[in-house]
């Protein structure tokens, strides 16, 4: 399963429009005792049907609260959140750029890590 344009759990800093269903109605949710946010609750359910979570875009809070949740995760951090309501998203890439190494590359892309397994 892929996670795309996730945000982080209701009551995290740094983090764009966080909330867990809705801001007004849902003040906390745990699983197992530990307070967690729609990322855990998904992966939770795709876990019981067997099915890996490998990857998940979202900002910087949302790719960490990814991490600690799902051993392996891959992340892509598309935007950097620097409170609720503001962050920066990577300009856009004009196009890719030879390092001089000889590999291909955008100077802009948006943060990367690959997890253990492959797409």
């Amino acid at each position: 399963m892929i996670f795309v344009g996730y945000h982080a759990r209701i009551g995290s800093q740094d983090a764009i429009l966080e909330h867990t269903w809705s801001d007004e109605r849902v003040a906390n949710l745990w699983i197992n005792g530990e307070a967690t946010g729609e990322i855990g609750l998904n992966a939770g359910v795709c876990g019981h049907f067997g099915v890996p979570v490998i990857l998940i875009s979202g900002d910087q809070t949302a790719c960490a609260e990814a991490s600690a949740l799902i051993e392996g995760i891959g992340t892509v951090v598309v935007k950097q959140a620097s409170g609720r309501m503001a962050g920066r998203m990577p300009a856009a890439c004009p196009g890719p750029r030879k390092d001089p190494g000889g590999s291909s590359q955008c100077s802009d892309a948006p943060e990367q890590r690959a997890g253990p397994q492959s797409l």
